[in-house]
C-alpha cells in the first residue's frame, strides 16, 4: 500500500505539475491573446486615423476642386464678355478709320477757291456746308465712342 500511497502521491505532484505548467502556458497564451488583440486594436485605430485623414484630404480635394470649377466658369464668362467686347471695338474702330479716310478725302481735295469761300462773310454758304460736314464727321466718331 504504501507503494500505491508513493505511486498516487507522485502522480499527484506530477499532475499538479502539469496544471502548474498548464497554467502558466495559459496565462501565456492569455498575454498573448490579449497582446494580440491589443496590437490588432492599435493597427485598426490607425487605419481609422488615416482613413480619416484621408476623408478630410478629398473632402479638401473636392472643395478646391468646386472653387477651381466656378472661377473657371466665371473667367469664361468674363473672357465670352471680352471677346464680344473685342470684336465691338474691332468693328468701331474700321468705322472710325473708315470716316478718317473720308475726312482726309474731304481735306485733300480742298482747293484755294474753296478755302477763299469759305472765308466769304456776306452769304457763308460753303462755311455752313464745312460745318454741316464737319459735324457729321464729328457724329460719326462719337457714335463709334466704345463704352466700359
Amino acid at each position: 500500500m504504501q507503494a500505491q500511497i508513493a505511486e498516487i502521491t507522485r502522480a499527484r505532484d506530477e499532475l499538479k505539475a502539469e496544471v502548474v505548467a498548464a497554467n502558466a502556458k495559459a496565462k501565456k497564451a492569455e498575454a498573448d491573446y490579449r497582446a494580440a488583440v491589443r496590437e490588432f486594436n492599435d493597427r485598426l485605430e490607425e487605419r481609422n486615423q488615416a482613413l480619416e485623414k484621408w476623408k478630410e484630404a478629398y473632402t479638401e480635394a473636392a472643395n478646391v476642386a468646386r472653387t477651381k470649377d466656378a472661377e473657371r466658369a466665371k473667367f469664361e464668362g468674363l473672357s465670352k464678355a471680352y471677346q464680344a467686347s473685342t470684336r465691338s471695338c474691332t468693328l468701331k474702330n474700321k468705322e472710325l478709320v473708315i470716316a478718317g479716310r473720308e475726312l482726309l478725302q474731304h481735306y485733300e481735295g480742298v482747293t484755294f477757291g474753296d478755302q477763299i469761300l469759305a472765308q466769304e462773310p456776306w452769304i457763308g454758304i460753303r462755311r455752313v456746308q464745312i460745318q454741316n460736314l464737319l459735324q457729321d464727321y464729328g457724329d460719326k466718331i462719337l457714335n463709334q465712342k466704345v463704352e466700359p
